[in-house]
């Protein structure tokens, strides 16, 4: 149905063209979003799409979650500065059995380990460092590591004196618990 540009738009004043941008806009509104009325309901628009959220809802979680990992990463930052910054704060450097250097900084008073890898061998796509802390319990992930065998500084929490800080190389995603035999493991000093 073809639009009358000179036609008075609803609340407009009789007699007074519309610009043609403004009418052209107005014709292509209901083809710009299929199913839009004037006056619509948007619950009972969400409802005909089947109450899936529109656009803006996908917009505030993205912002919900890239604000969580920002926070997140924020409180890391203060942890490993706390650690290196920790008047008990004690360093080890040790070359690990596949070549390459791991730097641990551990605070008996903060309960956390900062781990440094350099000059590590590369790892193939199917596998990936993993950082463990080994205690009396047995070993648990502290996280992986880049297969680039640089790393760091990465955040070890809960660790204690008489733990171990071991790096293992496991299958791409990580494992539960460890399946290779350490590339190092550095005591925790009393």
């Amino acid at each position: 149905m073809p639009t009358d540009l000179t036609a008075p738009a609803a609340g407009s004043r009789p007699g007074v063209p519309r610009p043609p941008q403004r009418a052209a806009a107005e014709a292509g509104r209901g083809a710009a979003r299929p199913g839009w009325q004037p006056g619509a309901d948007p619950a009972a628009a969400r409802r005909r799409r089947g109450g899936r959220p529109g656009r803006g809802h996908r917009a505030r979680v993205t912002q919900s979650v890239t604000q969580h990992q920002l926070d997140r990463a924020r409180a890391s930052n203060a942890a490993i500065t706390d650690v290196l910054a920790a008047p008990d704060a004690r360093t080890e450097t040790t070359q690990t059995t596949v070549g390459g250097t791991v730097t641990v900084v551990t605070s008996r008073e903060e309960q956390d380990a900062v781990v440094i890898t350099t000059r590590m061998p590369s790892l193939t796509p199917a596998q990936v460092y993993q950082l463990w802390v080994i205690g009396p319990a047995g070993a648990r992930s502290a996280g992986l590591l880049p297969r680039t065998g640089q790393a760091g500084p990465v955040l070890a929490t809960g660790v204690t004196s008489g733990d171990r800080i071991g790096i293992t190389v496991e299958p791409s995603g990580g494992t539960s618990s460890p399946t290779t035999a350490p590339v190092i493991a550095i005591p925790v000093p009393a």
